[in-house]
């Protein structure tokens, strides 16, 4: 069964080949640190938490996860 995702991943082939670019570049750059990682994973197995719950599961500290957070939503 596959978990439903936070938030919509973007139709791509239905972009320009520069926008498409600039959006899979964002994308890879959001993803580019291993704790970003490990939350979009959380985040794809559970219906939803908050920061908090994060901070249970990973060994970095709260403005650490809200820093991440942020630059995770940032990339869309």
């Amino acid at each position: 069964m596959k978990a439903a995702a936070c938030c919509p991943a973007p139709d791509l082939r239905a972009i320009g080949d520069d926008v498409a670019d600039e959006a899979i570049a964002t994308m890879a750059k959001a993803l580019a640190h291993p704790i970003r990682v490990q939350i979009v994973r959380i985040l794809a197995r559970t219906a939803g938490c908050v920061c908090g719950d994060l901070v249970e599961q990973l060994p970095v500290a709260q403005s650490t996860v809200s820093q991440h957070l942020k630059i995770l939503k940032d990339a869309g």
